[in-house]
């Protein structure tokens, strides 16, 4: 891919696809690439870009359109005034009324194929989180690697109002960022959280003004976009896998991984300056 050009790309869900090329329907996700920075914005503001699987599948498209045209990082936002917010209760609501237990998984598990999806990404990922998360749209800004957040912009765990329980990995994530009471006590009663919250508790990264999220997040992303896909993927890997781990476990994993990207071109172009002032002469 050239880097300098930009582009701009609907990406539908499968079925949606003729009908999106032919101008009818807005697309659910809308795909950009600017010098390396893909940006896959939910364009579904009428629904506050809930999580449908038409948006799951155009979302799946998106990610892979980036790996397949060397996008150095993706970011994710949304369109309008919500972020995302959360699964697609009127979808859940439709399956009650038919064979709700195999309908439902299809649903959750599409919704966690995703999921699994931005946290195996080779490049990394950045949420800038433009407005209200709620439920499902917290686990996935949580299923990025940073996150930018504009200033009013929030958290609401949400599952509970509806009787639910949570999924998308947002209670793997938040107890791990919270410990397991404060993470329990969210989900209980339905907890709002600030983008200055998130910031003071190390769930998000920066918290801007809502003029500057977008530039913001592509300057992150632009720090972010020289770091090699290797080093990226070893370092996700490993500070998903510590809590799971003793220490032995986890040194040897860690062992592991350096010894692997130590093999790598990439390793050797970031060493080569360091190399090259400890064997100057003082």
């Amino acid at each position: 891919m050239d880097d300098t050009r930009a582009h701009g790309t609907e990406v539908p869900g499968p079925r949606q696809l003729h009908a999106v090329t032919g101008g009818h329907h807005a697309p659910p996700v809308h795909y950009t690439c600017t010098d390396g920075i893909g940006v896959a914005t939910l364009t579904s503001p009428q629904t506050r870009n809930a999580l449908s699987p038409e948006v799951l599948e155009a979302l799946d498209a998106a990610c892979a359109v980036a790996v397949e045209e060397g996008a150095k990082v993706l970011v994710l936002t949304g369109a309008g005034r919500a972020f995302c917010a959360g699964g697609d209760l009127a979808g859940v609501n439709d399956a009650l009324n038919g064979d709700a237990e195999a309908e439902i998984r299809v649903m959750v598990d599409r919704l966690h194929s995703v999921i699994t999806m931005l946290r195996e990404l080779p490049m990394p990922t950045v949420a800038a989180v433009n407005g209200l998360a709620v439920g499902a749209g917290v686990s996935l800004a949580l299923a990025a690697d940073v996150r930018v957040m504009a200033k009013s912009a929030s958290f609401v765990t949400g599952y509970l109002a509806v009787g639910a329980s949570p999924d998308g990995g947002a209670s793997y994530h938040l107890a791990r960022a919270l410990g397991g009471p404060q993470a329990l006590s969210s989900f209980l009663l339905n907890k709002r959280f600030t983008a200055d919250d998130l910031l003071a508790r190390g769930l998000v990264d920066a918290v801007v003004e809502d003029s500057e999220l977008l530039s913001s997040a592509s300057e992150v992303a632009r720090g972010l976009g020289a770091l090699s896909f290797p080093t990226v993927k070893a370092v996700r890997a490993l500070v998903d896998a510590a809590a799971g781990n003793t220490l032995q476990a986890h040194l040897d994993e860690e062992r592991a991984h350096f010894l692997s990207i130590a093999q790598t071109p990439q390793f050797s172009d970031a060493m080569a300056p360091f190399a090259r002032r400890a064997s100057a002469p003082a």
